[in-house]
């Protein structure tokens, strides 16, 4: 063992669970000391989410140079929390979430004091709905909530920022943020964006979306409905203008026709649903057909909660250049049966994708129309279940 040099133990002591880590630092001052080497820490994942584990990382705080990652859930009613907020323990990933309404502060002070360690990358906030909690005691106040879009928006040197939780029964409240002051102190660095959206959020996702335009990747942008609110088309245009964005998975929009011109794009989700529009349907349908018939670079596209009319539709208009690069292609039109007239306008349309590879579309319920579309493109990999994968990639 003393042969052994520090870089090593401190690899294999990287191995070990926190418990025996702790208990191994006392075995001799050769591996007390190493305990605090960053070697052991770098890449450990934290999760203070149970009230045992929240306990063994206030330790791991008192220890640990860096971490990770470090998930956390806030407020906590621990006396030890305040190492949250000095520990010099630098994470790469914080992932926090708020269950009641004053942890969207302590969730700015967290990123504020990660963000001054230097090392942090990607934050994930998530607000969790606890129907145990009164309402007005699970929602940030609006100073608070202010606070920590303001903290997230202002942070630079991210890779990633994810915000989920948000739906139209937890709806915020937030002072518009100075985006066009901010955007000149924030270099863009984000290349992957995910975002719940609604109505009070909508200038700080379309702030981040203008200040880090040069660099993002990936967007996913969600909301429930938009039965009182549809996101304006300024989200529309700051997306069509980025140079690098590759994947996009958001609601089908009357404005999507506006990405024609982003070429780079080349993995596309698109939600529809009819209980979220009543009076737009007819634009997102023609907004969507003329997307999908010029965005001939696409590689992969992934049409969701769609109706099979729409559907098939939306793939004539991706085939009717002949040149479409797709490679692979997701219909989830909820097990909704085809039509004959429908099957054959599919079958039609399906030569005219040259590169395509992989079919998935939802026929369990229409066997006939299944074996039909298996034996029509028999060098076609097929499939006819009723799920279509949440994640997609080009084959």
């Amino acid at each position: 063992m003393d042969l052994l040099p520090d870089d090593v133990l401190a690899q294999v002591m990287s191995l070990l669970s926190l418990p025996d880590l702790f208990q191994l630092r006392l075995a001799c001052k050769r591996f007390a000391s190493l305990a605090f080497h960053p070697d052991v820490w770098r890449h450990r994942h934290l999760k203070a989410t149970t009230a045992d584990a929240e306990a063994l990382l206030y330790r791991a705080l008192r220890l640990a140079p860096r971490l990770g990652s470090m998930q956390v859930r806030l407020p906590s009613s621990s006396a030890s929390c305040r190492l949250l907020f000095t520990a010099p323990c630098a994470a790469r990933t914080l992932w926090v979430n708020i269950y009641r309404g004053e942890g969207a502060k302590d969730a700015a002070l967290l990123i504020r004091h990660q963000r001054g360690l230097g090392r942090l990358r990607n934050v994930d906030v998530l607000f969790e709905k606890d129907h145990r909690i009164l309402s007005a005691e699970r929602k940030p106040s609006k100073a608070h909530a202010t606070l920590l879009f303001r903290t997230l928006a202002s942070t630079s040197g991210l890779d990633s920022i994810a915000v989920g939780g948000l739906t139209e029964n937890y709806v915020l409240s937030v002072s518009t943020p100075t985006p066009y002051r901010l955007r000149s102190t924030v270099p863009a660095s984000l290349t992957r964006l995910f975002f719940y959206v609604n109505e009070a959020l909508e200038d700080v996702f379309n702030f981040l979306l203008a200040a880090h335009a040069a660099t993002l990747k990936e967007v996913d942008f969600r909301a429930n409905s938009f039965l009182f609110w549809v996101p304006s088309p300024s989200a529309g245009q700051l997306l069509a203008t980025m140079p690098n964005l590759t994947s996009l998975a958001c609601p089908a929009l009357h404005w999507m026709d506006a990405l024609t011109v982003c070429k780079s794009l080349r993995r596309i989700h698109f939600f529809f649903g009819n209980d979220c529009w009543l009076n737009f349907s007819a634009a997102r349908d023609s907004a969507a057909a003329a997307f999908f018939r010029d965005a001939h670079q696409l590689q992969a596209v992934h049409l969701a909660h769609i109706e099979g009319d729409i559907a098939v539709t939306l793939v004539a208009a991706l085939a009717a250049s002949g040149r479409s690069c797709v490679e692979w292609l997701c219909i989830d039109n909820g097990e909704e049966r085809l039509s004959p007239q429908l099957m054959q306008d599919l079958l039609g349309a399906l030569p005219s994708l040259p590169a395509l590879r992989r079919l998935r579309v939802d026929l369990t319920r229409d066997p006939d129309n299944a074996r039909t579309l298996l034996s029509a493109n028999p060098t076609l990999h097929v499939e006819t279940g009723s799920e279509c994968l949440s994640k997609f990639k080009p084959v």
